[in-house]
């Protein structure tokens, strides 16, 4: 099945039909869900409504919610020779953006990284995203709703360090 997008409650949506291969009204039974937030195994349990004498008791059914899988998308940055890679999405949200999504969730960590001692020069597809964090709009943790993989990988420009004070010897 497909993921869908996490939900606190659900207006009864599910179709059961009797022994006899009839579909019972939904007037006629109530749905309660357990455990269906977040990624991995839920429970929809039905319930004859008691003002329905044709239909008693109930059944509980075991539904599976896959993660949803995202992808991490890395920004070009640019840097001067032997200094660090910005991760601070606190001042710049853009260096790493989400594709997939449900409305609302962002990136509330990664670590942003290259490899080291890259010349003076732009690099191409170099910057990748790992240890991604996502949260909601109430900033709570649903990264474990999530099956992230990395997109585009941001291209990296190193600059050359500059020579201001620099007193060469010899």
């Amino acid at each position: 099945g497909v993921a869908l997008e996490p939900v606190t409650s659900l207006a009864p949506v599910v179709m059961q039909t009797g022994n006899d291969g009839l579909t019972i009204p939904v007037s006629a039974y109530s749905v309660a869900y357990t455990n269906n937030i977040v990624a991995g195994t839920a429970t929809a349990t039905l319930f004859a409504n008691g003002d329905d004498t044709n239909y008693v008791g109930s059944k509980e059914v075991r539904f599976t919610i896959l993660k949803r899988p995202v992808t991490v998308n890395t920004a070009n940055q640019e840097i001067v020779f032997g200094s660090m890679l910005s991760s601070d999405l606190a001042h710049d949200a853009t260096l790493a953006t989400l594709d997939g999504a449900c409305d609302g969730h962002t990136i509330s960590f990664v670590v942003l990284s290259a490899p080291r001692n890259l010349g003076i020069g732009t690099h191409s597809g170099v910057i990748s995203a790992s240890d991604v964090h996502i949260q909601d709009a109430d900033h709570n943790d649903v990264t474990a709703n999530y099956l992230i993989t990395q997109g585009t990988q941001g291209n990296l420009t190193v600059t050359p360090k500059p020579t201001d004070g620099l007193t060469i010897s010899g």
